[in-house]
């Protein structure tokens, strides 16, 4: 099955197909994102985003968002991470054997672990999961693609487990540029997320620090 089958954005279909087929269950619990240390941005950053946001909403689509938001943003926490425990990997094919046998391309990965060229494959263990969205998608819309993010974060436990870079949560962020939905999955089959969907506009160090958090594994 397709990451992307599970999405329905006019009902819940997509989260009880997940429950039904692989045990995946959606549980809100607080503010389990909101409590991390925020992240001072740059200037550059913040130019950059002012600059470029409006051209991705412009074009409206998921590339566009990549490209002119969320690549500046990926670009940040190279920097932080000084390369060493930072891997990005793009649209890459995963296939996966689990209750069904699970295939689709994420749009990004991010591993804790340094950087391997195209040719050399996937250094894991992957950690998180980007997923890109248009922005002219409703709240209730956007909430709906959540699926796609909790499968993906279940064929990431597997596959680092497969490859021996068990960890203890892997985690998936949701986002239309502007705003940004967090996920995390540990050891159960209980994706933990909150009630809140942060806003890049005014809460840019939070998002910042949940990033990063989430590659170090401290959240």
């Amino acid at each position: 099955m397709q990451f992307s089958s599970f999405i329905d954005r006019t009902t819940d279909q997509g989260f009880n197909k997940l429950e039904r087929s692989h045990g995946l269950r959606l549980v809100k619990k607080g503010n389990i994102f909101s409590n991390v240390k925020p992240i001072r941005t740059s200037d550059w950053l913040e130019e950059a985003l002012i600059n470029k946001a409006p051209i991705a909403h412009s074009l409206g689509s998921e590339k566009a968002c990549i490209t002119f938001i969320i690549a500046d943003i990926l670009t940040f926490l190279h920097r932080h991470f000084n390369d060493r425990e930072m891997g990005l990997y793009f649209e890459r094919n995963l296939k996966v054997q689990a209750e069904t046998l699970l295939r689709g391309r994420p749009d990004i990965m991010v591993c804790r672990a340094p950087q391997l060229s195209f040719n050399q494959g996937i250094n894991f263990p992957i950690v998180l999961a980007i997923e890109a969205k248009r922005n002219v998608l409703t709240d209730h819309q956007f909430h709906h693609n959540l699926p796609q993010c909790m499968i993906e974060l279940h064929a990431f436990r597997i596959l680092n487990e497969t490859n021996n870079a068990s960890v203890d949560f892997v985690y998936s962020a949701l986002t239309d540029g502007d705003r940004w939905k967090f996920l995390k999955l540990g050891d159960d089959k209980n994706c933990l997320t909150d009630n809140h969907i942060y806003q890049r506009e005014n809460e840019l160090a939070t998002i910042l620090g949940v990033l990063v958090a989430m590659i170090e594994g401290t959240l």
